[in-house]
């Protein structure tokens, strides 16, 4: 965040809310507490099994060595375990209880007791065999002592919710989880009320953000649809912190804030996943059954090693097999397929803008996926400056509401400007004609060009530049020049040699002017009730 140019109050309500912040643990209806967690652990994490005790080691042999669960081409499934957390795996009922009847006798052995009210069975069947379903239900014998276990929908495991219903009640918790998140930090200046620099609510969505809402799905097998409704719920919350018009294209939204789409987070994820897996002794069934898979498994199968290999050739990476029989270290991994993946987003991007005839001064060749558009680092903390840029930005961006964009939905199908000049002679309401044509709008234009003349009196290595793109007479060059100056070579060229300032400085200009020009229109239209 102070990357991004933020200095005010929200700084210092994260860090006081940070410093302050206790943690309780709660077991058996007991809150205890507070503990001190300085560095914190994560279950699962990649050092986990060398640096904590896995405390099921002899539950989970035990139910392997049986062979009562799930064949796995050549491989048997009998238990998954995961910190303190164990799941039973079979596919037929009996031998699921004779699976529990082996727990059982574990956790007699170490004076573990078992809780029937938080031991889930769920039953997952492929479609078409809702009878077999409901055979097992009713034949079901699986019991905990003298209590019998009825069938769950679903059930969380480690995080994830698991339901006989598919991915879906997931996704939608951790859309629910997500939003929770990002209410929680509203108040450091995220809302749009509060004019903090959306540069700052972008990198706090990804601090406190994304990660609730990508918390598990990378172990998942996860549909086009499904990634779809995460990828939209994702690109609207970026759309609107950066308080961009409803259905702003895409592009916009991902380049102006330099962030990758949901699907590029979630499926690098998957990737270094599948990194950790590349990285096991060969004789681990993890291992082994990604080699089976990958080697014999049908392309048509529903499996999350072949959907590791549909990303592999997404992002012309190598193929999961060699990785597997030659594993790249950990780093040198997560760096290319980055890479890649930037590489492929940035290029898809570029080519949707440019079927965008709304998007004639939107440059994304200039623009990069890591870090956000210079519109938002030049306008720093100042909250006037922060709801120019974003004026701007929505000009930019194509979406911004003039006459001749608003005749699609309002009662006035022409699309003229409706300013009272105009009506006279009718002219057609375009952002150019906005910025540069309209004469109702020519004092307000006058005024910021005398407020250039004063802020220049010190700079005067901008003033060829600003001569050369707003006295020329070229409405192209004046209007891009206006909404994104740093995609002009000469621009770019004056950068290179006078550092940071030159973008800081025409920025600041030419929002301005974008902004006193839109303030103008609006007042004369009725609708400016903004105060400052």
């Amino acid at each position: 965040m102070l990357n991004a140019g933020s200095r005010g109050q929200g700084l210092l309500y994260l860090a006081d809310r940070l410093a302050n912040r206790l943690t309780f643990v709660e077991w058996d209806k007991c809150l205890m507490g507070p503990i001190l967690d300085k560095l914190g652990v994560e279950q699962g994490g990649v050092l986990s099994d060398r640096l904590y005790k896995l405390a099921n080691n002899e539950q989970l042999s035990t139910a392997q060595l049986s062979q009562l669960g799930l064949a796995m081409g050549s491989i048997c499934v009998s238990s998954i375990g995961q910190a303190d957390d164990t799941g039973l795996v079979s596919d037929c009922i009996f031998k699921l209880q004779h699976l529990l009847q082996l727990t059982e006798e574990y956790c007699a052995k170490y004076h573990v007791e078992l809780v029937p009210e938080k031991t889930k069975l769920l039953c997952f069947a492929p479609p078409g065999l809702d009878a077999t379903t409901n055979y097992w239900k009713l034949v079901s014998p699986v019991s905990l002592g003298n209590k019998k276990i009825s069938f769950s929908s679903e059930a969380e495991h480690v995080g994830i919710l698991r339901s006989v219903h598919g991915n879906l009640p997931n996704i939608f918790s951790r859309i629910s989880a997500h939003n929770n998140a990002l209410r929680a930090v509203l108040p450091a200046g995220l809302a749009r009320g509060h004019r903090g620099n959306p540069a700052a609510s972008l990198r706090i969505e990804i601090l406190y953000g994304s990660p609730k809402l990508l918390s598990g799905l990378a172990s998942l097998v996860l549909s086009k649809a499904e990634k779809d409704i995460q990828h939209h719920h994702y690109k609207q919350s970026l759309e609107r912190l950066q308080r961009l018009h409803k259905a702003t294209p895409e592009p916009v939204v991902c380049f102006l804030g330099g962030s990758l789409p949901l699907t590029a987070l979630l499926e690098f994820r998957q990737m270094s996943l599948f990194g950790m897996v590349s990285r096991l002794d060969s004789s681990s069934i993890l291992h082994r059954h990604a080699t089976f898979t990958l080697s014999n498994a049908k392309p048509s199968s529903r499996s999350w090693f072949l959907m590791i290999r549909d990303i592999s050739t997404k992002y012309s990476l190598p193929d999961p097999l060699m990785i597997l029989s030659n594993p790249p270290t950990k780093s040198s991994f997560k760096r290319s397929s980055k890479a890649k993946i930037v590489d492929f987003w940035e290029s898809k991007l570029r080519a949707d803008a440019s079927h965008l005839d709304s998007l004639i001064f939107f440059k994304p060749q200039f623009y990069s996926l890591s870090k956000p558009h210079p519109i938002w680092t030049s306008a720093g903390n100042n909250p006037y400056e922060v709801e120019k840029a974003c004026c701007q930005a929505r000009m930019l961006s194509g979406r911004f509401r003039t006459c001749w964009l608003s005749r699609h939905w309002s009662g006035d199908s022409t699309g003229f400007c409706s300013l009272p000049t105009c009506r006279l002679n009718p002219t057609p309401g375009t952002l150019t004609h906005i910025l540069s044509e309209c004469e109702d709008l020519a004092p307000a234009r006058q005024r910021v060009f005398s407020l250039w003349a004063q802020y220049l009196r010190d700079k005067p290595f901008l003033l060829p530049i600003i001569r050369k793109y707003t006295t020329t007479g070229d409405a192209t060059q004046y209007m891009q020049f206006m909404l994104d100056c740093t995609v002009l070579p000469d621009v770019i060229t004056l950068k290179q040699q006078e550092g940071r300032l030159v973008y800081d400085s025409l920025l600041y200009l030419t929002r301005t002017l974008c902004f006193s020009v839109d303030k103008a229109r609006n007042k004369l239209l009725g609708k400016w009730n903004v105060k400052w």
